[in-house]
């Protein structure tokens, strides 16, 4: 959780250095989430940062991808109380985010077999199921056929997710985390 976001980002050197990560954004995709009650962002930031509300009246939360390129007085005890690991999901998370999806496109996922889709998914990110459910929906446009389990299976087969094409750098993120966050699963 991050805390006093808004104070921090009232620092001009602070919101450079922000701009900065935004900016490059188009160079190397990063994810950038910051919440806050108080928190107002400049445009710029706004683009390459996601809001969400928390329950918790009080809760701010920062996420990145590449946590190692964000400075330490950012991360340091104080203005964090955690950093959270949340690795790939499992096979029951996968499940779920396939259900997820395909009733956001109004497909019924009683009529797929999740169990099989999650199975073959392994090492895929949510984004990345998603990205297989779509690919199948514009694929059965194109062939005149219903979406079915197969259409997505044969989808997944031909998507090389980050966890192969990034298979060092995920290994690394993982061996760092084992040891400096606190794992989420």
């Amino acid at each position: 959780m991050l805390l006093d976001a808004h104070p921090f980002l009232d620092d001009p050197l602070n919101v450079r250095l922000m701009r900065q990560i935004a900016a490059g954004y188009a160079r190397t995709p990063r994810t950038l989430v910051l919440v806050s009650p108080k928190l107002e962002l400049a445009p710029e930031l706004a683009r390459a940062c996601a809001r969400f509300a928390l329950q918790m009246p009080d809760a701010r939360a920062m996420t990145a991808n590449d946590i190692e390129s964000l400075p330490p007085e950012l991360v340091r005890k104080g203005r964090l109380d955690e950093i959270f690991f949340v690795d790939l999901p499992d096979d029951p998370a996968r499940q779920e985010i396939f259900a997820i999806h395909l009733r956001k496109r109004r497909l019924d996922a009683k009529r797929f077999d999740l169990a099989a889709l999650a199975g073959a998914a392994d090492g895929f990110s949510g984004a990345e199921i998603e990205q297989a459910i779509v690919a199948a929906l514009y694929e059965s446009m194109a062939s005149g056929s219903p979406v079915d389990t197969s259409l997505i299976l044969a989808e997944i087969a031909r998507t090389r997710p980050l966890s192969v094409t990034m298979a060092e750098r995920i290994a690394r993120l993982r061996a760092w985390a084992v040891e400096r966050t606190a794992l989420a699963d």
